[in-house]
């Protein structure tokens, strides 16, 4: 199978799975990039539902509103390694790099939080992901 047909075929099914999770639903080609000789297949530059993601915390706390909540989620790489070989034995491995998250409360300003340890304040923020 080419690399294209593949790419799309992975694009296809992976929409319908995270499509809730992802902004829109949107997931290109040029985000995927497979390597099927070692089972290895990585997103790129993914937009997180921030609605979704925020009503995921609302239902996880029943009765109380969450303390946080988020504005914007961007991860800068997913990959996931799958062994062909002993897939039910060694299943699938995850490896989750660069997230940056904008997080507020309430009405309140947010915090932009990355995974470099580095965070700072915004006052004005994207009010798209509010809830």
């Amino acid at each position: 199978i080419k690399d294209t047909t593949l790419r799309r075929l992975y694009c296809f099914v992976l929409k319908r799975l995270l499509g809730p999770f992802i902004v829109d639903g949107d997931l290109t080609l040029d985000q995927i990039s497979l390597t099927s000789r070692d089972g290895t297949m990585e997103l790129t530059n993914i937009s997180l539902n921030c609605s979704y993601l925020n009503e995921l915390l609302r239902k996880g706390n029943p009765g109380s509103a969450p303390a946080v909540r988020f504005r914007k989620v961007i991860v800068a790489s997913i990959t996931a390694k799958v062994s062909y070989s002993n897939i039910l034995e060694d299943g699938i491995s995850f490896f989750v790099t660069g997230v940056e998250a904008l997080v507020g409360a309430s009405n309140t300003g947010c915090v932009e939080i990355n995974d470099n340890n580095n965070s700072k304040r915004h006052d004005e923020v994207d009010s798209s992901c509010s809830y």
